[in-house]
């Protein structure tokens, strides 16, 4: 499926403070039949960032994601570990999981990389796996973000 999104940026990290972003997409039904979704699914998240290090920081998230087939939301909460390789390449380690109410919950872990072209386009590469399955589910993801107004 394809996503498109974007991000406000809220708050800038000050002291205590994180820095804090906006997330939203939309998941579009689209691609192969087996990954299609029934309907437009949207997300809605909210990112708290905080620097440890000029090189490494921690980022949780947490918000609403629809699948595309349910009414109801899923309750997503995310931890992140990244790291800062050079001006361009970037490390990230991640545990994501979501939560809909009767259901058993979704656990995930991804480790990935970004790419940073210039002040305005990054690539990313992600590999997951679901922690749930005893049949080692494993996913790869590949995204582009342009920031249309980044100083």
């Amino acid at each position: 499926p394809l996503a498109l999104g974007t991000t406000i940026r809220v708050l800038e990290e000050n002291g205590i403070v994180p820095k804090t972003v906006f997330i939203t997409k939309l998941l579009l039904p689209t691609g192969a039949k087996e990954f299609r979704k029934e309907e437009v699914a949207p997300a809605f998240h909210i990112s708290f960032s905080y620097s440890l290090s000029n090189r490494l920081s921690v980022t949780n998230d947490v918000g609403f994601d629809w699948d595309g087939t349910h009414p109801k939301p899923i309750t997503l909460e995310s931890l992140a570990f990244s790291y800062t390789c050079t001006p361009r390449i970037g490390l990230y380690a991640e545990s994501y999981n979501y939560f809909r109410k009767h259901d058993r919950p979704d656990y995930n872990a991804g480790l990935g990389c970004t790419y940073k072209l210039n002040k305005q386009i990054f690539f990313d590469l992600l590999g997951v796996i679901d922690l749930n399955k005893n049949d080692n589910q494993f996913g790869i993801s590949f995204g582009l973000c342009w920031f249309l107004n980044n100083k």
